[in-house]
């Protein structure tokens, strides 16, 4: 570079900055702008980088491949993820294309007892050696090969280790699990990464696990159904998988002793990479991710960019008139219109390259709320800096160049005399000055509203999820986990002693409460054969449940003990069972004699129940069967009585304690539904958040731009008021054009917002709609947030003297 151009570009510096120091509040609204919008887009790269390389950490991820099924009965198709327990066995010895495979068998809560403590653990995997030769875990301490191949070893994470065994190494320590099963520590591994779309704490081996634990049948011989065990393999190539796949899609009906024609079990393929973004199946062992989700808040962040981008461009281009004689004298002394583009463009990629500092900072200051907001730990900037630097250098440039670009052309387009004749903005057409800003006020506020109206939308679904009938008494239930199996016989004792405090109104002993995401899926056989079968959700109670949750009988009665452990059982139907079963009333359905899929248990049907909510309202009513069967109580649902409930919660565990050495478990069965709906309520808050972003950068440029535009019309207003105009008619004539913007942008945005909520609900079988309510709200609320951004602005300018605008006319 020669001496006059580093001149010139030093000569092109100068003016950027002096331009910049000369209008500092311009120039701030632009900067604080595109960095809200470059940081937003910052965030949204960070979580979308993240979603898309779940499971990528592993060394083999490109051969490994989740085993899954889908069952067919004569109702209905589901995929599920889970699979049968001898599925492992088969894959390791009738399929040569897969070179190990191996099983996740997540048992669910338990008692873990180690290093003088004990709690109750979510994170524990029963599985084998094969787990640690497919999937990457590294060893920290401890043995580094044949992991789990004693059946009363166990392998701890990191945290796990350091949580129970804090002041040395847990190697060589014991574990006591669910007070029956004692496994030795060999070896402690590092977390799993939390791009992973399995966790655990604790892995032991499946073979340590007897037929007692089952319930009295051995797994490795059922083939029948599936229960919380996930199959993976490790191809010996990943080519293999269409082949595989193929041969595999039988394995459960060439194995079954007993077919049964009414269901269908089919095996199929998912590659790993695929399974946190693309998997939606049935028994989902942790929520996956969401494409559209994903698209969706990729595309918001891009739009928060465009309206920072819009503010620039009209503060840039109202702004132009000032420069009109700087680029008339440059043309007149020999500038070529290249000379200035570059040097337009330069103080754009300035401004820009400003905002990419302030950026990173907001970036470094949000992370922990948008971790928050997301649901999950986001990466710290400390993680793949150079990949984000990259983005956000990359995304610099790009909205310099957009942002700068139109003003650029627009001032160097001019001729001399035209720019010396202050006909700029006049001669340069209608689509050059105010037209084009005005369009680009109605995009801003069209997007805003549109984010607004649909998180109103979401909102009033969340409300109507909280407050719908659900067909059952909701209020003040809590729900006490019973893991402890030597309780099971004193359960009606512990229910006694509860009922004796004066704040529990009601008791009972369960499976579970009249809702929950568990529950016993299975089949109800109306005839001998196995091919008369309908799907449904059993639960077992006890004689309190119905009276205890207000659940109406139509017809029939209540269930009773069973005399004889062996009896058949009572069972209750609710209207949508009777109605699968092809009956058209209740009172047909009494005195049936049906056979469950649980144990292949037969029971009499003595009462049919109004239809409840056994399931979010995300699904649709299910069939569901309840018997009284002792052997499957696992909660204890108390109802309180609402004025004393701190002080009898209290009461309650106290009680609990002197029952059993397990720890206290109870949860709030309001609290319960509403996590059914924690997706949702991330969309609304991710929603909320850009919407008052979005609003927000639309005002600021807004600001901006009405106090230049005000600026500007000093002297058109004096000589309005000199010649009689009342302040009323001044400040309307301010408003006239913000005004149309405005409802422009809401015939434009409440299409929109209504297109595509409808959308998003219809995927609820049960929701409250779109409503005009929310359309309303929005678009007073926007109007009224833009009218007051202006207003006093314009009641200044009104009200001033017209003397000091003419003054020096």
């Amino acid at each position: 570079m020669n001496e006059g151009s580093l001149a010139m570009l030093s000569n092109y510096l100068k003016i950027a900055w002096r331009n910049t120091l000369r209008d500092r509040g311009y120039s701030l609204i632009n900067i604080i702008g595109l960095a809200l919008g470059m940081a937003a887009c910052g965030l949204v790269f960070l979580y979308v980088r993240e979603e898309i390389r779940f499971d990528h950490f592993h060394e083999r991820a490109g051969r490994i491949y989740r085993v899954a099924m889908t069952c067919t009965t004569r109702e209905d198709t589901r995929q599920r993820a889970e699979t049968q327990f001898p599925l492992v066995h088969a894959l390791r010895a009738d399929y040569p294309e897969v070179e190990r495979a191996t099983r996740l068998f997540f048992p669910g809560t338990s008692l873990i007892e180690a290093g003088g403590q004990s709690f109750n653990e979510e994170s524990i995997v029963f599985t084998d050696s094969d787990l640690f030769r497919i999937f990457s875990f590294p060893v920290l301490r401890g043995r580094t090969s044949d992991l789990l191949a004693e059946p009363d070893s166990i392998v701890l994470t990191e945290t796990a280790a350091r949580k129970y065994f804090p002041d040395g190494d847990a190697v060589g320590k014991m574990v006591r699990f669910d007070e029956r099963f004692v496994f030795r520590v060999t070896a402690v591994i590092k977390d799993v990464p939390r791009l992973s779309h399995f966790h655990f704490d604790f892995a032991a081996p499946f073979a340590a696990l007897d037929k007692d634990f089952f319930g009295g049948f051995t797994p490795d011989t059922v083939w029948g159904g599936v229960m919380s065990n996930y199959t993976y393999c490790l191809l010996v190539d990943g080519s293999q998988a269409a082949s595989l796949e193929a041969t595999l899609r039988d394995v459960v009906a060439n194995h079954l002793r007993s077919k049964d024609p009414g269901v269908l079990w089919s095996a199929f393929l998912q590659p790993l990479a695929s399974l946190h973004l693309h998997s939606h199946l049935e028994g989902e062992r942790e929520p996956p991710g969401s494409p559209a989700a994903l698209a969706a808040l990729a595309l918001i962040g891009a739009f928060i960019l465009l309206i920072a981008v819009i503010n620039f461009v009209n503060l840039t281009t109202v702004r132009a008139v000032r420069r009109h004689r700087e680029i008339g004298l440059r043309k007149v002394i020999g500038a070529r219109r290249e000379q200035l583009l570059a040097q337009f463009m330069g103080e754009a990629l300035c401004v820009s390259a400003a905002a990419l500092v302030l950026s990173a900072a907001v970036i470094a200051a949000a992370l922990p709320g948008f971790s928050e907001l997301v649901g999950r730990p986001v990466a710290a900037w400390s993680e793949r800096p150079l990949e984000l630097a990259g983005f956000l250098i990359v995304l610099t440039l790009l909205v310099g160049l957009l942002a700068g670009s139109y003003p650029a052309f627009l001032l160097a387009g001019r001729s001399p005399t035209s720019a010396l004749k202050r006909q700029l903005a006049g001669s340069a057409g209608p689509m050059h000055g105010g037209l084009l800003r005005r369009t680009l006020v109605v995009a801003q506020f069209g997007i805003a509203a549109t984010l607004i109206i649909c998180t109103l939308v979401v909102h009033r679904q969340l409300q109507y999820f909280g407050t719908a009938p659900m067909g059952f008494n909701r209020e003040a239930v809590v729900s006490i986990a019973v893991r402890d199996q030597a309780l099971a016989p004193r359960l009606e004792t512990l229910k006694a002693e509860l009922l004796k405090l004066s704040g529990v109104q009601a008791a009972s002993a369960c499976l579970r409460p009249p809702i929950s995401n568990g529950g016993v899926v299975t089949g109800l056989y109306r005839g001998e054969g196995e091919s008369d079968r309908i799907d449904v959700t059993m639960n077992f109670i006890d004689c309190s449940f119905v009276d205890q949750f207000g659940i109406r009988l139509l017809c029939g009665r209540n269930v009773q003990p069973l005399p004889d452990p062996d009896a058949d059982l009572d069972l209750l139907l609710n209207e949508t069972c009777v109605r699968r079963m092809g009956l058209s009333r209740p009172q047909e359905a009494l005195g049936r004699k049906l056979r469950t899929g649980v144990r292949r248990r037969s029971g009499t049907v003595v009462g049919v129940m109004a239809d409840f909510h056994s399931r979010s309202l995300k699904e649709g009513m299910a069939s569901v069967v309840m018997a009284h069967w002792p052997h499957f109580f696992s909660r204890m649902a108390v109802t309180l009585r609402p004025e004393s409930i701190r002080s009898t919660m209290g009461e309650i565990e106290h009680i609990w304690r002197s029952f059993s050495s397990y720890p206290f478990e109870a949860t709030f069965l309001d609290d319960d539904i509403r996590d059914m709906y924690t997706e949702e309520q991330k969309t609304l808050s991710i929603a909320g958040t850009f919407a008052g972003l979005a609003i927000g950068l639309a005002c600021l440029g807004l600001l901006g731009l009405a106090a230049y535009t005000t600026q500007q019309r000093t002297k058109e207003i004096g000589v309005r008021k000199v010649l009689g105009a009342s302040v009323g008619s001044i400040i309307r004539m301010l408003y006239g054009d913000l005004g149309r913007c405005i409802l422009i942008a809401l015939m434009i945005a409440t299409p929109t917002a209504c297109f595509v909520m409808s959308r998003w609900l219809r995927d609820f079988p049960y929701h409250a709609g779109i409503g005009a309510a929310p359309i309303l709200c929005a678009c007073l609320a926007v109007a009224m947030i833009a009218m007051s951004t202006v207003g006093v602005l314009s009641v200044r300018a009104a009200c001033a003297n017209p003397v000091d605008a003419l003054r020096h006319e």
